[in-house]
C-alpha cells in the first residue's frame, strides 16, 4: 500500500513537472515569436540610431543623416510598428533637405505616421501638436485648428511645447475658436513668466506679423515693454 502511494505520488510529481516544462517551452516559443519582428526591426533601424538621437536632441544633422533615418525607420517599420520609430520617421520626413522645404509627399508621410502613433497614444499632447503643425503646412487649416485644440486639452501648455503652441496659434489665428485663442494667449503669458525665451517670444511674433497681438496680451507683464523697446532699436 505504501509503495503504491509513493508510486502514485511520483507519477503525480512527474506529470506536474512535465506540464510545467511544457508551459515553459510554450512561453519561450511565444516570446521568440514576439521578439523576432522586434529584433529584426531593431537591426534594420540600427544604421539610423545615431542620427535619430541627434534629431531628438536638436543637434545639427546633414541631408545624408536625414535620409538614413528615413530609410532605416521605413525598413524597421515593415517588421515592427514601434511608435518611437514612427515619430523619428515623421520628424526626419518633415525637415528640409537639399536646401528645399519638405515635399508634400514627405509631409503626408509624416502626418500618416503621426496618426498611427496617436491611435496608440491618444493622450499625447506632443503628437497632437505635431499633427496640427504638419496639417497646417499641408494647408489643412480646419483639421490643424481642431488638433491644436485637442493638444491643448491633453496638456500642451507644458514648458517644452508652448513655443510650438504659440507658433501654430499665430499661423491659424483666424480659424481658431474664441476658447482656443484664449488658451493660446494664456500660453503666451506663461511663456513670458517662465522667462527663458523672452527674446525669442518677441522675435517669433514679429516674424509672422503678430507682434501687436503679443503686445496686447503682455502689455502689463513686468519687463515686457523695456525689452520690446530695446529690441526695436
Amino acid at each position: 500500500m505504501v509503495s503504491t502511494i509513493k508510486t502514485d505520488a511520483r507519477r503525480s510529481f512527474d506529470v506536474r513537472r512535465v506540464a510545467a516544462a511544457s508551459a515553459g517551452l510554450v512561453a519561450g516559443f511565444v516570446l521568440i515569436a514576439l521578439s523576432g519582428p522586434l529584433a529584426t526591426g531593431a537591426i534594420a533601424a540600427l544604421p539610423g540610431d545615431g542620427a535619430a538621437l541627434a534629431l531628438r536632441h536638436r543637434a545639427p544633422v546633414t541631408d545624408d543623416d536625414l535620409l538614413t533615418v528615413i530609410e532605416s525607420r521605413s525598413s524597421a517599420l515593415r517588421h515592427y510598428g514601434a511608435d518611437e520609430w514612427r515619430r523619428e520617421l515623421a520628424t526626419a520626413s518633415a525637415m528640409p533637405r537639399g536646401g528645399a522645404p519638405a515635399s508634400r509627399e514627405a509631409l503626408v508621410r509624416a502626418a500618416d505616421q503621426t496618426r498611427k502613433v496617436l491611435a496608440h497614444t491618444p493622450a499625447s499632447a506632443q503628437d497632437w501638436l505635431r499633427l496640427g503643425l504638419l496639417e497646417a503646412r499641408l494647408g489643412e487649416r480646419k483639421a490643424a485648428a481642431a488638433h491644436l485644440s485637442t493638444a491643448l486639452l491633453t496638456g500642451a501648455d507644458m514648458p517644452r511645447l508652448r513655443i510650438g503652441v504659440i507658433g501654430l496659434g499665430y499661423h491659424l489665428w483666424p480659424a481658431l475658436s474664441a476658447d482656443v485663442k484664449r488658451q493660446v494667449m494664456t500660453a503666451m503669458r506663461h511663456e513670458w513668466r517662465d522667462g527663458r525665451q523672452r527674446k525669442f517670444l518677441i522675435q517669433q511674433a514679429r516674424d509672422v506679423g503678430y507682434l501687436p497681438l503679443l503686445a496686447l496680451v503682455l502689455h502689463d507683464e513686468p519687463g515686457f515693454r523695456p525689452l520690446l523697446a530695446r529690441m526695436s532699436r
